[in-house]
């Protein structure tokens, strides 16, 4: 066994098909065809996935690096779709802490993903 098997990245199964949920899901979003909006899922640049989830960086608080690597894309943009679905896509005081959890939990169970919070990332700033 590898003495820092902590340090690898583990290995991910290829995504399969996206749920036609989440494909007209997208083509809502962006209005593009339904064969584009499946490329998307599969394979989208960072930049699709910040400008579909505003997910993307900005200047005010540190993000997980996660999120700034592109091989991570599919699976984050599926991760937040998914947590938009259950948990919805806004909310009321303490909203962020439950859509992060959902998010956290989804990524790390069902894609392998260790992704940390922007309240775990940013402990000094008030959250609400």
């Amino acid at each position: 066994m590898w003495p820092f098997s902590w340090l690898r990245r583990p290995s991910r199964e290829p995504l399969g098909e996206p749920p036609d949920w989440m494909v007209e899901e997208v083509q809502r979003r962006t209005g593009r065809s339904l064969q584009e909006c499946r490329r998307i899922l599969s394979c989208p640049t960072l930049d699709e996935y910040w400008r579909l989830t505003g997910d993307g960086p900005n200047d005010l608080d540190e993000r997980d690096p996660a999120e700034s690597d592109s091989s991570l894309a599919p699976y984050l943009l599926r991760a937040t779709l998914e947590t938009e679905r259950k948990v919805g896509p806004d909310g009321d005081i303490g909203y962020c802490f439950a859509y992060w959890d959902r998010k956290k939990r989804i990524l790390r169970e069902q894609y392998g993903v260790h992704w940390r919070t922007p309240a775990e990332m940013n402990p000094e700033t008030f959250y609400d």
